[in-house]
């Protein structure tokens, strides 16, 4: 079997994947106005992409067809960890506002505050 079927096929899925790594492209570019945990994260998702993309183009080649799935392979797992570090930092960030707006939060919340909004329906006191 020729390797065009397929290489169209993820030449495709890497362009229609640009909903996913244009916007983690710019996480990146973003620096420091995003959170920490979104770098790797970001990272992750263009690993992936950029594998699927180089694996097309390795496709197109009279390359063997095991070659590009040699390339996807890493690629996939290096945007697999990448992802879980970012979920773990993700984490950490996450506890560490927990705590800072706890520190913030009044010793004392008075019961009607803590009981929510006005309950719809609700007659009396």
């Amino acid at each position: 079997m020729s390797h065009i079927v397929p290489a169209i096929g993820a030449a495709a899925l890497a362009a229609a994947g640009n909903v996913w790594w244009l916007p983690a492209l710019a996480d990146l570019r973003a620096g420091d106005d995003r959170p920490r945990s979104a770098r790797p994260t970001a990272l992750g998702c263009l690993a992936w992409w950029l594998g699927t993309a180089l694996t097309a183009a390795l496709w197109f080649t009279p390359a063997p067809g095991r070659l590009g799935l040699a390339l996807l392979a890493p690629a996939a797992l290096a945007g697999g960890a990448l992802w879980f570090a970012g979920c773990v930092r993700r984490g950490a960030e996450l506890r560490e506002a927990a705590r800072t707006w706890a520190a913030l939060a009044p010793a004392a919340v008075p019961p009607q505050v803590r009981g929510g909004g006005p309950r719809i329906g609700r007659t009396g006191p």
